[in-house]
């Protein structure tokens, strides 16, 4: 291994261990015995129509979001960072939402049809509960990797071509969590409300240690 990817190994890892704590303890939430769900639909929710082909870009994020990651991580690492924090702190606040607040959908509807995409979306049923879906972390996620790209300095994400595919399979991904009737539509909302408070917090605390640091390095002088 080179020394190059062993120190870009070496950023990732919090990452990387995050994550696994993460899928541990979204496992347990989601297989503990719950007395009360919280319901987080609206009428609205009834009429958006049931999509599966937007199967491709519901599965994309888990391609999508990596993908984005590692670009930044061996371009930008900066960005890298900066993208890692916000996804941890946004899932760690989910799950804490999740763990106080457990949420649970109806929304799902019985899938008679026998296309590649139905199945496809059977699979996704039977693999993934219609609990713990508020705010979607698909949406935060999405919005989080959509802003590394506008804000990184790698090349590809300086294309123009690229920034609207980025556009493109965002609104993608954020619409099949309502056409594969995933996520309400509060569920949307509060997945796209959570980036930018996760990072005005980020600033705030950011801008207040920045302050404390000139105060001290003044009285030193």
């Amino acid at each position: 291994m080179s020394d190059t990817l062993k120190q870009k190994l070496k950023i990732a890892m919090p990452i990387l261990l995050y994550g696994v704590i993460y899928v541990i303890v979204f496992h347990y939430l989601e297989v503990r015995e719950v007395r009360q769900y919280y319901i987080p639909e609206l009428m609205a929710d009834q009429r958006i129509p049931f999509v599966p082909e937007f199967i491709v870009f519901y599965l994309g994020w888990f391609l999508w979001i990596p993908f984005i990651c590692v670009y930044a991580l061996f371009t930008d690492e900066s960005a890298f960072r900066k993208t890692g924090l916000y996804l941890c702190l946004g899932m760690t606040f989910f799950l804490a939402i999740s763990a106080v607040l457990p949420t649970k959908l109806y929304l799902r509807p019985l899938v008679v049809e026998n296309t590649f995409f139905s199945q496809a979306v059977r699979i996704l049923y039977h693999t993934d509960t219609s609990t713990n879906v508020f705010p979607s972390i698909h949406v935060y996620n999405t919005v989080a990797v959509l802003v590394c790209v506008f804000e990184a300095q790698g090349r590809l994400f300086q294309r123009k071509a690229f920034r609207l595919c980025a556009i493109g399979m965002s609104l993608g991904i954020i619409l099949s969590t309502l056409f594969l009737k995933q996520h309400s539509i509060l569920d949307v909302i509060g997945g796209l409300l959570l980036y930018p408070l996760i990072r005005f917090c980020c600033n705030l605390y950011a801008d207040r240690k920045r302050t404390e640091a000139e105060s001290e390095t003044c009285v030193t002088e």
